[in-house]
């Protein structure tokens, strides 16, 4: 009995923990930190996408091992300026993550969220905005439930286009 309670006790401390994207982060990465920072945060080696330099005025970073392809970060002046997110199984603090519906926003968010058209589609885009913080999270929907979500700081998290 006691071997069946350690297993027990073994597989909960191995079960990762969640994955949470806040206006300030995604887990240990954090907006603000620099490149080697992240990669130690993530104890993974970051792949800079169009370049070879952090320095570069903006590019993107995903982890070089391939793990957490739907993970994007934006590096600007060497430095993480925001964490798009466009697959499951992140969350935010307060529940919303990908397939959450318009409703949940709301729910979640109530007046903090405004919404505004998407530049490209009639659908809506939701973003977070905390008065007089530097931070934000925005919520990409279609059909009614979120596709995309971004955290970060701005004016970065608002770039439509991201790096351009």
């Amino acid at each position: 009995m006691l071997g069946g309670a350690l297993a027990a006790v073994a597989l909960v401390a191995a079960a990762p923990a969640p994955r949470v994207l806040d206006p300030e982060g995604l887990g240990r990465v954090r907006i603000g930190m620099t490149v080697a920072a992240a990669e130690r945060a993530l104890g993974a080696r970051l792949r800079l996408n169009d370049s070879d330099s952090a320095s570069e005025a903006c590019v993107y970073a995903q982890r070089r091992d391939r793990r957490d392809k739907g993970v994007a970060y934006m590096v600007e002046g060497g430095r993480v300026s925001r964490i798009d997110i466009s697959e499951s199984g992140i969350r935010t603090a307060r529940g919303i993550g990908i397939g959450s519906t318009i409703a949940q926003i709301r729910k979640a968010y109530g007046r903090a969220i405004m919404s505004h058209p998407n530049t490209y589609t009639d659908q809506p885009e939701f973003e977070l905005s905390l008065p007089g913080h530097r931070f934000g999270l925005v919520f990409l929907t279609e059909h009614g439930s979120v596709t995309a979500m971004r955290g970060g700081s701005y004016p970065a998290v608002g770039y439509v286009e991201g790096c351009l």
